[in-house]
């Protein structure tokens, strides 16, 4: 709280400061000659009201002509024409300041009925609106603005400027200057939070917004998923509820092999010992009768045949066709011009590592499109346009640089006959014995 209470301080101390600073005759009722219920024409260079000055063009000096917002007189910012009148203000060099004035428009001509005023002070300038439809002498409609600027000096002259043609043109009283908090409002209370938020001190999301679980102002303290308020760092968070399997609210627990397993699991508190005699170990007997880890490339390979059959007989036949060396086609005449062996094995041996297509040497034909998906539908591989010679374009196996697991894909492929036919052939193709 000392950087909110010392902001604080700054705060009221300025405010005070710009509050009780009066603005020498900022209501411009103070002048050496009166207008009295009519008006005076200035010209540039005249300063008959005190502490102002006739920058250009011309202005009214308005007596009881009409109603002012404060007092008796207040300024038409155009006489002939358009003109421009400054006042000076003591300020400090560096301080922020606010200027309110009383703004309307003189509402008694044929002219444009939205009046533009130009306000400038150093490098700060800005432009106001108003629109004197509906008002009258008697009912001005007078505005409160803010205008705000940063002083350089010592002193700072601050010049309101028509921005209309002809005789009728804004009118400006009553200068004050007022204190404006964090929200913009004048004489406001609302300052700017330890969360950097603006509000009022009473406000209940005062220091609120950036609060953490345990209170802390911009914490970074939340609850986990036990329900303990903890900085996500604690070496306690999310574990005063977790299981041995490191899951929160979980029932799993270590059993008698020091697995640890949710005690309905059916290897809970089994022989702890593998086939290789390795105490929890996770070698198992394969399909081919040996004894491997089920990660191991090999696992069910050492037997399988070209057909994906543990210790099966089939074989690549000169047609490029797995079959049983018993099979009647097996070595048959080839008369299919295009043949798509049912499987490869990519293990690197230059024996049917790819899976490619096969077709007669008559035929004329080259792949038009060429795809491979896994069984949930994922590409794994694709290739176009390319000749049957042409080895390197076939799938060897492979999904991101690494071998995929044993078991079948789903074959799309195009084939481009020498008369402009294309064929199309979908099935399955079982990876065998893949490489590691």
């Amino acid at each position: 709280m000392k950087w909110n209470i010392f902001n604080c301080l700054v705060l009221w101390c300025m405010s005070a400061t710009l509050a009780g600073q009066a603005i020498p005759n900022g209501s411009v009722e103070q002048a050496t000659q009166n207008p009295g219920n009519s008006f005076i024409r200035l010209f540039a260079g005249d300063q008959i009201v005190t502490n102002w000055r006739v920058e250009s063009g011309s202005i009214d000096y308005i007596g009881t002509y009409w109603t002012a917002a404060d007092g008796r007189r207040s300024f038409d910012m155009n006489g002939t024409e358009p003109g421009a009148v400054s006042t000076f203000i003591n300020t400090t060099a560096g301080e922020q300041y606010y200027l309110q004035f009383a703004f309307a428009g003189n509402p008694n001509c044929d002219g444009p009925p939205v009046k533009e005023l130009k306000v400038t002070a150093n490098d700060s300038s800005r432009v106001y609106r108003f629109d004197v439809t509906g008002k009258a002498s008697q009912n001005m409609g007078w505005r409160a603005e803010i205008f705000s600027f940063v002083a350089t000096s010592g002193q700072t002259t601050v010049t309101f400027t028509s921005q209309n043609p002809g005789h009728c043109g804004p009118a400006i009283d009553n200068l004050v200057l007022v204190e404006v908090d964090c929200a913009g409002t004048v004489n406001g209370t609302a300052v700017t939070d330890e969360c950097g938020v603006c509000l009022e001190p009473g406000d209940p999301a005062f220091n609120q917004t950036c609060t953490d679980c345990a209170g802390t102002v911009n914490g970074t303290a939340v609850v986990d998923d036990c329900g303990v308020c903890l900085l996500p760092s604690d070496p306690g968070f999310n574990q005063s509820c977790s299981d041995c399997a490191g899951t929160v609210n979980g029932s799993a627990v270590v059993d008698d092999c020091g697995k640890c397993l949710e005690p309905t699991d059916p290897a809970f508190n089994v022989g702890c010992t593998d086939c290789a005699g390795t105490v929890d170990g996770t070698a198992v007997v394969d399909a081919c009768g040996v004894c491997l880890e089920p990660r191991d490339s090999t696992f069910n390979q050492s037997c399988v045949d070209c057909g994906g059959t543990p210790n099966g007989i089939a074989m690549i036949d000169d047609c490029g066709r797995c079959l049983e060396p018993d099979d009647p086609e097996f070595s048959y005449t080839c008369q299919e011009s295009i043949y798509i062996p049912s499987s490869f094995s990519p293990n690197g041996d230059d024996v049917n590592d790819v899976f490619e297509l096969f077709k007669n040497s008559e035929v004329v034909a080259r792949i038009a499109d060429y795809r491979i998906y896994s069984r949930w539908g994922e590409l794994v591989y694709e290739a176009r346009d390319f000749e049957f010679s042409d080895t390197d374009r076939w799938w060897d196996g492979r999904f991101r640089g690494k071998s995929v697991n044993v078991g079948p894909y789903v074959y799309s492929i195009e084939v481009l006959s020498g008369n402009g036919r294309t064929e199309i052939f979908r099935g399955e193709v079982m990876v065998v014995n893949p490489g590691k």
